[in-house]
């Protein structure tokens, strides 16, 4: 999008919590400072709730950005369930000009089911941009999905999540009663902070492996959403009966945690602010080469380096590679894990 419409982009800041080992969504002082940066901001994407499920009370700072004519995105992938029960966080849907929830996520919807919310009364050209993007031949499996999702979440959905949040409370004190694992909630992140309690964000002390975690509970025929440093997310639905939490019990009791120990470090990069040299558009059609990643100091990245997870650039296309970003990029492939835009330790920068 950026690039077909030639946009100029400020990125915001992600925030660390680093006791815990996870990215938090931005707050309103992230916010601020990238707008700060902009002459004369048009819009604004916002991401909430994270993968971790973590999002933050920004409900006043997008009013505030809507009153001064800023278009407002919601990227709310994670959040398709929000607000169909108390128990779970506000929804995000009648907030954002244009909100995207990613029914496949959270709901029983085919993968590729995501809803577009257009809550824009002045866009008379959405229609044009739908057509021109999307297929015109669209998949009425998927279609029919949506369509069952949402009838799903005003029959059942208040009842089913309800009853889910209550039987995850109960298992949740069950299991961090064994102190072998700690399932985070909301008085364990700062302040304004919420985490969807329809999943589990369970972490590890230091020194031990959320990788290795994912795969013992694999092998204990428990599938992870997603593994990190120092934990694991299991995403939670209305469908899991007290059985299968009672499976995930007994896993963590019967868990021989000498296993999960590790020597590599906690793979949590710290803020970095590289200086961008060209937007994504003015890259788009330069020349590149492929060089080792121990050559690309001051080099501008043709591509996006994003660490995954937890899939959030390190460094942007248009940006120039420091020391500090090639430190953290080894200490990925050192620890064996995943950096998208790095191809056998070498990169593409614009050639010279």
């Amino acid at each position: 999008g950026l690039i077909l419409r030639k946009l100029k982009v400020i990125y915001i800041d992600a925030v660390i919590d680093e006791e815990i080992g996870i990215f938090l969504p931005p707050s309103e002082k992230e916010i601020n400072e990238a707008l700060n940066k902009a002459s004369n901001p048009k819009g604004i994407i916002i991401t909430s709730p994270n993968y971790f499920g973590v999002s933050y009370d920004i409900e006043n700072k997008i009013n505030e950005l809507k009153e001064k004519g800023i278009k407002v995105i919601i990227d709310s992938a994670h959040g398709a369930h929000f607000g169909i029960s108390k128990e779970l966080p506000k929804s995000l849907a009648k907030l954002g000009d244009y909100v995207v929830l990613s029914a496949h996520k959270t709901l029983p919807s085919l993968t590729q089911g995501a809803y577009l919310l257009v809550n824009d009364n002045e866009e008379k050209n959405i229609d044009f941009y739908i057509k021109a993007f999307m297929t015109t031949s669209p998949s009425y499996l998927i279609m029919a999905s949506l369509d069952y999702a949402r009838y799903y979440l005003d029959n059942y959905g208040e009842y089913d999540y309800g009853n889910l949040i209550e039987r995850a409370e109960k298992w949740k004190e069950k299991i961090n009663s064994l102190n072998k694992v700690k399932i985070i909630d909301d008085r364990d992140l700062a302040d304004n902070y919420i985490i969807d309690r329809s999943r589990y964000l369970i972490i590890l002390n230091k020194g031990y492996s959320g990788h290795k975690l994912l795969n013992y509970l694999r092998d204990n025929k428990i599938q992870a959403e997603m593994s990190f440093s120092q934990g694991v997310v299991l995403i939670l639905s209305p469908s899991n009966i007290e059985e299968d939490f009672g499976k995930l019990y007994l896993s963590i009791a019967n868990l021989d945690i000498s296993l999960l120990k590790t020597d590599e470090k906690n793979t949590i990069f710290p803020h970095i602010s590289p200086v961008k040299v060209l937007e994504p558009y003015e890259i788009f059609s330069l020349n590149s080469v492929d060089i080792n990643i121990e050559d690309s100091l001051e080099r501008i990245a043709k591509e996006a380096i994003i660490p995954y997870p937890p899939g959030i650039p390190l460094i942007c296309a248009g940006e120039k590679i420091t020391k500090e970003a090639i430190d953290i990029i080894k200490e990925y492939i050192d620890n064996r894990l995943k950096v998208i835009g790095v191809h056998y330790n070498t990169i593409k920068v614009i050639e010279k």
